[in-house]
């Protein structure tokens, strides 16, 4: 991905994908990690710095990679988070 934007696109279509079991959480984590280092660099807007910590957050609290999150998510609830984000999708 070269900018924020194609970041962002990239990013939707990962969640909607990973909805119809064609992605994964670690797909989603790199994506949002990459944007977030975009949008460092593009000095974008706080609202977008807001919703990708968001998006990190919730990705981490499924993934709980070390088992260390105090909130994880289980799997129907994370992809109930998905769809809230993604409302014209389905």
């Amino acid at each position: 991905m070269s900018n924020l934007h194609e970041g962002m696109q990239l990013l939707f279509e990962a969640a909607n994908r990973y909805l119809e079991g064609e992605s994964s959480v670690h797909e989603l984590n790199g994506i949002a990690s990459s944007c977030l280092q975009l949008a460092r660099r593009e000095q974008a807007s706080q609202k977008i710095f807001e919703l990708l910590e968001d998006w990190l957050t919730m990705i981490n609290r499924r993934w709980n990679e070390w088992g260390l999150e105090k909130l994880p998510l289980s799997e129907p609830e994370f992809q109930g988070w998905l769809r809230e984000q993604l409302p014209f999708t389905q």
